[in-house]
Parts: C-alpha cells; sequence; structure tokens
C-alpha cells in the first residue's frame, strides 16, 4: 500500500495516528495504527521494526515493537541482533508483535522440509538474551501457510506476541488469537492485554520466592552472578535483595513459567514416538524421557518447598484476622513494673558479660548461617537460607559487611524492620479467628 492509502485506511479505521515504515519493491512495508487516549512517541524504526513508547490514560507506559524478521535466512541473524539492540533502550515493559519468519519448536510447522534446529536455537537464544518470552494463544496453531501446485500445503506459526517479565507482570490476562484470513497467506493475530485494577491486583499481588529447582540448573551459578551484577552500586542490601529477586523473576518466567505445558508437550512427543522406533529414534525416546524425568523432579522440588504454605484469597477474611489479633494483643499499660524489675536477680557475671559484649565475626556469622534450614521461612524479600547458603561466595561480602555492622551496633535495621505474620491453625478444622496461633516471622535470619 502505498502513503495515501495507508492514510485513507486510518481515515477509515477511526485512528488518530499512523507511522509507516514504506516498502521496498513489490512487497514489505510496515504501518502502525492508534487510537486516540494513547500517547505515543517514535523511537526508532527501520524495514524490520518499528519501536514506540507508549503512555496510558493512567500515565503508566510501556514499550511497543512491531517486528518483521528478515525473510532471507542467512539475512536474520541480522533481524535478532536489531532485537537485541532494541532491548538495551528498554526501561520497563515490554511486548513484541509481529512475523518473526522463523519457528521456536519443530512443532511449529506442519509438512514441508524440517527446519534446520541451528536457525530456531538462534531464534531461541536472541528472545532469552532480550528476557522475553511467549504469550499463551488460542485458534489455530499455524499463522502462515502456503499451498503447493501439487495441493501439499505448508503451515508455520510465524507470527506470534513475546513479552518481558515487567508486561507479564502488569498485564495479568495477556493473551494471542490466531484469527482467520482471507486473500492472504499470513493470518491475522489479535493481542489482548487487560491489566487488573491497581489496588486490587496490589492486595492480591504474590510475593517472590527463591525456587528450590533453579539450583538444578547447570548455569545458575553463572545466572546469579549476572543478577548480582545489576546491584552494583546499589549500597542497600534490601534494595540490592529486590533488584536481584526482579532479574531472578524475569529469568524464571523464561524458563520455568510452563513446567507443566513443557510436560504435557513432552509426554505427546513420546507417545508419537512408540511404535515407530527406528535406532535414531530409541535415541530420540531416550533424551525424551530424560527431559520429562528433569521435568518432574523440578515439579517435585516446586510443589515440596510449597506443601507447608497456607493461603487465603479474600481481603475481608484478612481485615478480621487483622481485627482480631489487633485487640488481643493490644496493651493497656503495665502497673507496677519497676518493683517487679527490682525483685529480678543478675546472674550474668561481669566475665560472660565481657564475652558476650565482644564484636560479632564473619566467622560466627557463616557458621550460624549453614547450621539453617535451607528452604524453610524465607523473609519479606522472598529469599530462603537457601540462597545465601549455595552463593555466598557471590552475595556473602555485601550482605556480611551490613550484617556484622547491626550485629555490631554500627549500622541501622530499619530497612530489614519486616515482619510476616504466618497463622497456625490450632485444630484441624478452624472455622473461627482464635483457632489459629500467630507466628511473627522476622527478618533476622542471619
Amino acid at each position: 500500500m502505498t502513503a495515501n492509502q495507508m492514510e485513507n485506511t486510518r481515515i477509515q479505521l477511526g485512528m488518530e495516528g499512523i507511522v509507516t515504515v514504506a516498502r521496498v519493491g513489490l512487497g514489505g512495508g510496515l504501518a502502525l495504527f492508534w487510537r486516540s487516549g494513547w500517547g505515543l512517541r517514535l523511537l526508532s524504526y527501520s524495514m524490520g521494526h518499528i519501536h514506540v513508547l507508549i503512555t496510558e490514560s493512567n500515565d503508566s507506559q510501556f514499550y511497543l515493537t512491531g517486528f518483521y524478521g528478515h525473510p532471507d535466512t542467512q539475512q536474520r541473524n541480522h533481524s535478532w541482533e536489531l532485537l537485541r539492540r532494541l532491548s538495551h533502550t528498554v526501561q520497563g515493559a515490554w511486548v513484541v508483535v509481529g512475523d518473526f519468519n522463523e519457528i521456536l519448536f519443530s512443532k511449529d510447522k506442519r509438512r514441508g522440509r524440517e527446519r534446520p534446529q541451528r536457525q530456531m536455537n538462534n531464534f531461541k537464544m536472541a528472545l532469552e538474551d532480550c528476557r522475553l518470552s511467549s504469550t499463551r494463544f488460542t485458534g489455530y496453531p499455524f499463522t502462515w501457510a502456503r499451498r503447493y501446485p501439487d495441493g501439499s500445503v505448508v503451515e508455520e506459526r510465524l507470527d506470534r506476541c513475546v513479552a518481558n517479565g515487567v508486561f507479564f507482570g502488569r498485564y495479568s490476562h495477556l493473551t494471542t488469537s490466531h484469527l482467520l484470513a482471507v486473500g492472504s497467506d499470513h493470518y491475522p493475530i489479535l493481542v489482548e492485554a487487560c491489566a487488573d485494577d491497581l489496588e486490587a491486583s496490589a492486595k492480591r499481588s504474590t510475593r517472590f520466592h527463591f525456587e528450590e529447582m533453579w539450583t538444578k540448573e547447570p548455569d545458575f551459578n553463572k545466572v546469579i552472578e549476572e543478577a548480582w551484577k545489576v546491584t552494583d552500586g546499589v549500597k542497600s542490601v534490601s534494595n540490592s535483595l529486590s533488584l536481584c529477586a526482579k532479574e531472578l523473576k524475569t529469568w524464571n518466567h523464561i524458563h520455568f513459567s510452563n513446567v507443566r505445558n513443557q510436560l504435557k508437550h513432552a509426554y505427546k512427543e513420546l507417545t508419537a514416538l512408540q511404535g515407530r522406533l527406528t535406532t535414531d529414534q530409541h535415541v530420540l525416546k531416550a533424551k525424551v524421557e530424560e527431559t520429562i524425568s528433569d521435568l518432574l523432579e523440578k515439579q517435585e522440588i516446586m510443589w515440596r518447598q510449597r506443601s507447608r504454605v497456607w493461603q487465603t484469597e479474600e481481603q475481608r477474611i484478612g481485615d478480621l484476622f487483622c481485627d482480631y489479633f489487633k485487640t488481643l494483643f493490644s496493651s493497656t499499660g503495665g502497673q507496677q513494673m519497676e518493683r517487679i524489675l527490682n525483685e529480678v536477680r543478675p546472674v550474668i557475671t561481669s566475665a560472660m558479660n565481657d564475652r558476650l559484649l565482644q564484636a560479632f565475626t564473619r566467622e560466627e556469622l557463616e557458621h550460624t548461617l549453614f547450621q539453617m534450614f535451607p528452604t524453610k521461612a524465607p523473609g519479606h524479600d522472598g529469599m530462603p537460607a537457601l540462597f545465601f547458603q549455595k552463593y555466598w561466595h557471590i552475595v556473602g561480602d555485601k550482605v556480611a559487611k551490613k550484617c556484622l555492622q547491626i550485629l555490631n551496633g554500627e549500622g541501622s535495621v530499619r530497612e530489614f524492620n519486616h515482619t510476616l505474620i504466618a497463622l497456625i491453625p490450632k485444630v484441624k478444622m478452624p472455622t473461627t479467628v482464635s483457632m489459629f496461633r500467630p507466628i511473627s516471622l522476622c527478618t533476622a535470619k542471619i
């Protein structure tokens, strides 16, 4: 379409604005339309992309990239490098939609020559480097089709929507629908992103939890190193742990958010191999079985770590508990406390007191840390003792320095002065608030 045709289309659709990239030759060309009520700032564009920053009516912002992967397989790595460069300009929520001209998995293609694994791996690596992962989709599994003279049809899933962890976190209802098409070899895709009410979302938000199953990954030590590097220059240990948690949350979304779906796909693949096993397929079957075994182990660890978690949903229940225990533990002030304390005789000798007042050392700190149970009762930062024990060689210097400052009276505990309250049922089937016992989980793990 020409620029004039694009403008006419904008008017017909009732759109407020348009950004276009002119076509070269007979094909190509990109266009981005938007309705009124959206603030849009064009950041960059090329034959393969349109990159914008969008401001919503509530002043929140996200990055949107319309993307077109190079049709020539020999040139496609340039597209992946473009995507990586764009990722360096992003600071916040980011979603990428378009025709990538590549598939992620062999199941994304039906009939025709088998896609080289190297090509798919290059695409996967690009998304991983940019911390992007695909949204779930509904509808027909393929988005492109080509019919050949002999009547055969090759179909592929070339069009998709990918987003980073921040975007997934903001828009809890994020889906992609594959629609029907007439007169085109590509099916249109519809991306719907719906954010919950911010107040309601905050009430239902889940805390970050460091997952034990992550530690089974061969390169996870490097992941921790990269996540901790983000905290360079950040003096606050609690802020450092929060930044590290955000990095791990994004990494987790890419690698572990769909363990159940991965298992389902692996079982289907194993079923397809049954009954028609050649020598090569026996090797493939063994690999699939190994994959299933690894996924089952991760799933088992995940559920074991959650087996002690007791949760409620409704805010009104939480308010009821808060009111009950606030009343229960409110004090009206003690009477004759000084008289009682005067009757208490000291049992600590001067020598014992001198020893108790000695400065804490890093050796004592580490001895205590490594005696703790690895996965019980993480603090408000979601980091259990396991995180510190296993990756002490990475995070230890900064954490130990802060802990010793506090223990030796040289620093404030203010940034760690947070408490989680766990309610333990005293009976098998509790029906009233009085049937629960509160336990305060103070951030004093180390």
